[in-house]
């Protein structure tokens, strides 16, 4: 099922007042550009708005600072499913990335 304009914009604003829940996903071992991860959440059904960000460092092997986020931009949209929204991302063509990143996400 596909939500209208209207709907996906009300989603993000009730998904902006409700709460977030954080993830650690592993993009992978090779640099590459874009990809897709599964949040598995049983509050996610067909009807329901997904919105996913990058969430602030430090991530998992990648050191103290909690600028990687600055560094490492990475772009999501989400598409819900029953309990499972499948995450399209994606980083700048010229500046791949790799391993673990945090991500934020709300349902609504």
């Amino acid at each position: 099922m596909s939500l209208s304009p209207a709907s996906q914009a009300a989603g993000t604003a009730a998904v902006v007042s409700g709460s977030w829940t954080t993830v650690e996903v592993d993009l992978g071992s090779q640099a590459v550009w874009r990809g897709t991860f599964q949040i598995t959440d049983a509050a996610i059904t067909p009807e329901t708005a997904v919105v996913v960000l990058q969430g602030a460092g430090p991530y998992t092997n990648k050191g103290t600072l909690a600028d990687e986020a600055e560094m490492d931009n990475v772009w999501c949209v989400a598409s819900a499913g029953d309990g499972v929204a499948t995450v399209y991302w994606r980083a700048l063509e010229d500046h791949m990335v790799l391993g673990k990143f945090r991500f934020v996400y709300g349902v609504a």
